[in-house]
């Protein structure tokens, strides 16, 4: 599979309508640059331009301003540059003038807003090449444009000019120019289970195998952004903007990403996003390292290597990756090098003191970890470029490389602090209290993010009951998003006594307060809940304008808010009821929630509604058969993966709207997508992670019914939920029985993620009827028809036994596709000892 890269425009000059390709030679501690204009043809004004011979010039010839040929005032040479960091620049420019008496300007130049005008009589002699200079001020973004004019007297030759950073900013120090950038007080990060990860998706990032390797890691909640390039350069949509919404996640993954792509903000605080604890991965490309524009940067600094070069080279020949000795604590010791994955292109880089190499090519590394304060930094410094010889096993078709991954991601995230619990002090108390009466002036995003760093904090019972205080006495009542995270804060720490919690947010009143205590009744499991949740299920005015109190839980079970009820009220005590019943656990209100489906069903909203209540519907639709699947009901699991499969692919079809760069006024179709899918998206998002999360705690005696609908469906955008509900967990054991429920991903999914998922499981079973089920259908898949079944077979063979992987290679080198036939033979293992 041949994959060709795209050329490193490192500096584009762009002279009437020709552009050029200008080297930027980096420094250790400076940028420069030397440009030899010579430019013969028109400007795009049709003005003549010269390039004359003289014999002091660099090169025997230099540009020229020619009176009675060139026109007064036309550029004698421009060029401008995207590739610039930002900081001070000295501009220096070689010229020289046949006469030096005349005291008018004979040479004007420019970079950006800083200018310079040289007389005759500035100069020390006639026809000798004397150097000016300009000092100019970059910004980040955008191109430098460098100009020089003819002012119509004297004959000007230009022969060079040099641009060299005199001072290049740092991150911190563009943000203060700006006003600065508010980040989290305390950097306080998710409890370990489920692992969060962000992935920034470059070009090819798919070739790393970055979603098995989530897989191998037990399955991960996954958010993405997504690399683009623009006329003003690239950007990254979707990546978190703030301190708190790094902080969301253990690990970020950028598969070629540049550095400008990320700005000054989102680099600084992916900085202080690892030094207070954060993981990193860097994956390689014509977008990453090097041509990436990391030098000079915070995320060079976070680099556990050294950029040798702004280029990636190409390793001749191809060269095979293999384990640094001494790496067996890092890397699973069974990984297959014996196949010698291939790259062949890579970034020239050098190891860093006190970091590790944990893979070489050809003596150089090329996958690299360290420390970096409290948090950890990984780099895969080779690219998914170039054409596999006849003989050779290109890493992207390595079975093994997504385990090589996740075992660099399991290093990364473990923990290289010590957890830090928010601590209930009188500064916190006071921090709290400011949320229930704002002040006038505030801040709402800076108010929000506050909020999100405190619910982060939330890691004890004490805490969780501080939190469920302060939104009872908050003035206004919460919103949707708002009252969720409270929600997902105190989750593990809710205890059968917090039914007065319960009850006080029940007889708030207010229906976001009174979903959450609905939320929270179900949680503590308090006496009679169950009954009290099923009663909130009834969409009409009986589970609303009863004035009964529920003697037995001590909450009010019935809420009367009148026939004044808000907008969207009745929804969100119904969705705060099944969400309540979910965490009850008690299966004999499977049918109350059924019939709760049933009604919504009919509700359910179209893709280009953004109301509310239509949202609300959707939600209780999913939300009540994310909980009958917690409850244990099997019919259930087919119209749950149903609708994830709408909600992800409706954020698909917003994404791709929301990319396009040109847009036709008249196309009244996508001016209305991009304006619901700027509102729907983040709607969208919360959704999956949530059913994601809640998915991870289904019992597994549905494993059977997951594995049958996600293999019916075989469609990539369930893996996520797939690995959710079938991965092991804290209350889903892995046994026999467990993985033979998910036979019917192997003999039916094409999804490398969850088709792997039943091999990953048994290899640490060790029982032989597993084993003897699993090689039947690995000889079936390569024995077969389809190619990417054999394909699948191919990529696990290495880590199963001799007799079993000869008789998988041996069907498969018998398969009527050339390519699977190819790589059957690549599969045959060559002796390779670490």
């Amino acid at each position: 599979m041949k994959k060709l890269a795209p050329p490193d425009f490192r500096l584009l000059a762009c002279i009437g309508g020709l552009l050029l390709t200008l080297p930027v030679v980096a420094g250790e501690d400076e940028v420069r640059l030397v440009h030899y204009p010579r430019q013969a043809d028109t400007d795009f004004k049709g003005t003549a331009r010269f390039v004359v011979e003289d014999p002091d010039a660099q090169g025997g010839t230099a540009q020229a301003a020619i009176p009675g040929k060139s026109e007064p005032g036309s550029p004698i040479c421009s060029f401008y540059s995207y590739a610039r960091p930002a900081g001070i620049y000295r501009v220096i420019w070689r010229v020289k003038v046949d006469g030096n008496v005349l005291d008018e300007p004979v040479f004007r130049a420019a970079a950006d807003r800083f200018s310079l005008e040289v007389k005759g009589t500035d100069f020390r002699a006639p026809n000798t090449y004397q150097e000016f200079t300009v000092t100019a001020e970059k910004d980040e973004g955008g191109f430098f444009a460098i100009v020089a004019t003819w002012p119509g007297k004297g004959r000007v030759l230009v022969d060079s000019v040099t641009v060299v950073s005199e001072k290049l900013y740092t991150e911190r120090e563009l943000l203060e120019k700006r006003g600065g950038l508010a980040q989290p007080g305390v950097w306080i990060f998710p409890r370990p289970s489920p692992l969060r990860v962000h992935v920034a998706k470059g070009l090819w990032w798919s070739f790393f195998g970055l979603e098995e390797a989530m897989a191998e890691l037990g399955g991960a909640l996954v958010t993405s952004s997504y690399h683009g390039t623009a006329q003003a350069g690239t950007y990254l949509s979707q990546f978190p903007s703030t301190g708190q919404g790094l902080m969301r996640h253990h690990l970020v993954i950028l598969a070629n990403v540049d550095a400008p792509a990320l700005r000054a903000q989102g680099r600084f605080l992916l900085e202080e996003y690892v030094r207070h604890g954060g993981a990193l991965l860097v994956l390689g490309g014509p977008y990453a390292l090097g041509p990436g524009q990391y030098r000079f940067t915070a995320l060079e600094r976070l680099l556990p290597v050294r950029l040798s070069s702004d280029q990636r080279l190409q390793a001749k020949e191809g060269w095979a990756l293999a384990p640094v000795p001494g790496t067996e604590d890092i890397l699973s010791p069974d990984l297959s090098w014996d196949l010698a994955p291939h790259l062949y292109y890579y970034h020239p880089v050098e190891l860093k003191a006190g970091c590790r190499a944990l893979v070489q090519a050809a003596g150089r590394p090329v996958v690299a970890v360290g420390d970096v304060g409290e948090g950890r930094v990984g780099v895969v410094a080779f690219t998914a470029e170039g054409d596999p010889p006849e003989g050779q096993l290109a890493f992207w078709e390595w079975g093994d490389m997504p385990r090589l991954v996740s075992d660099v991601c399991r290093w990364l995230v473990m923990p290289s602090r010590e957890d830090r619990p928010a601590v209930l002090d009188e500064g916190v108390r006071k921090r709290l209290e400011q949320f229930v009466v704002p002040a006038p002036d505030e801040d709402a995003e800076a108010r929000q993010g506050e909020f999100i760093t405190l619910l982060s904090g939330c890691r004890d019972e004490a805490y969780s009951r501080e939190l469920l205080s302060t939104v009872s006495h908050l003035e206004k009542d919460p919103g949707r998003a708002f009252i969720q995270s409270v929600a997902e804060a105190i989750r593990p720490y809710v205890r059968e006594d917090f039914t007065d919690e319960a009850e006080e947010l029940i007889e708030s009143r207010a229906p976001g307060k009174a979903s959450l205590g609905l939320q929270v009744l179900g949680l503590c499991r308090a006496p009679n809940a169950g009954d009290v949740l099923s009663r909130f299920l009834d969409p009409g005015a009986q589970a609303l304008s009863s004035r009964e109190q529920d003697d037995a839980s001590g909450a009010d079970a019935s809420l009367d808010l009148g026939a004044g009820l808000d907008l969207g009220a009745e929804e969100r005590l119904i969705l705060g009821a099944v969400l309540g019943l979910g965490d009850l656990g008690d299966a004999r209100y499977r049918e109350d929630l059924r019939r709760t489906t049933g009604s919504f069903l009919q509700k359910r909203q179209e893709m280009m509604q953004v109301d509310d209540v239509p949202d609300l519907n959707e939600n209780i639709y999913q939300q009540s058969l994310v909980a009958r699947c917690r409850l244990g009901d099997p019919e259930a699991v087919g119209p749950l993966l149903d609708a994830l499969l709408k909600d992800a692919e409706e954020i698909e079809q917003f994404q791709n709207a929301l990319a396009i760069m040109i847009l036709n006024k008249d196309d009244k179709l996508l001016l209305s997508m991009i304006e619901v899918g700027q509102i729907r998206l983040p709607v969208l998002y919360r959704r999956q992670a949530f059913c994601q999360e809640m998915l991870g705690r289904t019992p597994r005696v549905l494993a059977g019914a997951f594995a049958t609908e996600i293999s019916r469906h075989n469609h990539p955008l369930l893996s996520p939920f797939g690995l959710a509900a079938l991965t092991p967990g804290p209350d889903r054991e892995l046994d026999r029985a467990a993985v033979l429920d998910l036979m019917p991903l192997v003999r039916g999914c094409t999804v490398p993620e969850l088709w792997r998922l039943p091999f990953r499981l048994a290899a640490g079973l060790g029982d032989p009827e597993v084993e003897g089920n699993l090689a039947a259908a690995l000889l079936d898949l390569a024995s077969g028809p389809d190619a990417p079944g054999a394909r699948l077979a191919l990529r696990v063979t290495p880590r199963w036994k001799p007799e079993v992987r000869r008789r998988v290679l041996d069907a498969a080198l018998k398969h009527p596709s050339p390519e699977i036939q190819r790589l059957a033979r690549l599969s045959m293992a060559r002796p390779v000892h670490r």
